[in-house]
C-alpha cells in the first residue's frame, strides 16, 4: 500500500507536533539548568565582586576621610597664622598712625 499525500501530511504533522513538544521539553530543561548555573556560579561570582568593591570603597572612604581631616587641620593652622599676621600688621599700622599724627602736630606747630 502506497502512502498518499494526505498520509504524508499527517505523518509530517505528527513529527512536527512531537518536535514542538520535544523542543518545549528541551527549552524547559535548558531554562532550569541555566537557572541552576546562574544560582551556583554567576550569582556567587557577582556577590564576590560586589563584596570586593564594597571593601575597596570602604578603604577609599577611610583614606579620603583622613585626607579631609588633614586639610581641615591645615586650613585651621593657616587661618590662625593669618589672624596672627593680621593682628601684628594692625598693631604696626596703629603705631605708624600715632607717629604720623604726632609729626603732623609738630609740623603745624612749627609753621
Amino acid at each position: 500500500m502506497a502512502l498518499t499525500k494526505k498520509d504524508l501530511s499527517q505523518l509530517e504533522r505528527i513529527a512536527n507536533t512531537r518536535d514542538e513538544k520535544m523542543m518545549e521539553k528541551i527549552s524547559k530543561l535548558m531554562d532550569e539548568r541555566m537557572m541552576v548555573f546562574f544560582e551556583q556560579v554567576i550569582a556567587r561570582a557577582i556577590d564576590g565582586v560586589v563584596e570586593d568593591v564594597r571593601v575597596d570603597m570602604s578603604k577609599m572612604e577611610e583614606r579620603l576621610t583622613k585626607k579631609i581631616n588633614i586639610v581641615e587641620n591645615n586650613t585651621f593652622r593657616i587661618e590662625k597664622k593669618l589672624d596672627n599676621v593680621t593682628d601684628h600688621h594692625s598693631e604696626r599700622i596703629d603705631e605708624h598712625e600715632k607717629r604720623i599724627v604726632s609729626l603732623e602736630g609738630r609740623a603745624v606747630a612749627s609753621l
